[in-house]
């Protein structure tokens, strides 16, 4: 397990007397290799959360950002990859991948490059104001651009996390 930065989104059973667990509070947790963040609250409760669902990871120990030499912030990752053309849906693999994020003249994210061993996919990015709005490119929306999006300050609705 690993250490992780982590915020409810939604709490199942009922905080107790004398407890500080509250949604919207960011807590430090321990992040499983399944996803799961497991925290312990000052009653010496245990806990589980699961991202996207009962809580927002803030930070993933498992994604490692860097600048590269052309000033875009990368990411690096391993992912299980999967080829999905709408019917079929084929699982090629754990691959190394890194994922850049490229910014217009004004400087505002527009694309993010996702490169895996496999294949090269870009995803187009449109916001309002700092506010994702909609992307395309992939089905859904990655949990590591999601991160990636909001270390440089813009907002990504729960919405566009995998349910």
């Amino acid at each position: 397990m690993k250490k992780c930065t982590f915020k409810p989104t939604k709490l199942i059973d009922p905080v107790g007397s004398g407890g500080t667990l509250e949604i919207g509070k960011i807590f430090n947790g321990f992040l499983t290799d399944d996803g799961k963040i497991f925290f312990t609250d000052k009653n010496s409760r245990e806990w589980l959360f699961y991202p996207a669902d009962t809580c927002e990871l803030i930070n993933d120990p498992r994604l490692k950002y860097s600048t590269n030499k052309f000033g875009n912030l990368q990411v690096d990752f391993n992912s299980d990859i999967s080829l999905d053309n709408g019917v079929t849906n084929e699982h090629q693999g754990v691959f190394d991948c890194s994922m850049e994020l490229f910014k217009s003249e004004d400087g505002i994210p527009e694309l993010i490059e996702w490169d895996a061993d496999i294949d090269i996919v870009s995803i187009g990015l449109t916001f309002e104001d700092k506010e994702l709005i909609d992307y395309d490119g992939v089905f859904e929306l990655p949990s590591q651009a999601i991160h990636m999006i909001r270390k440089v300050g813009y907002i990504v609705d729960a919405s566009f996390e995998e349910d």
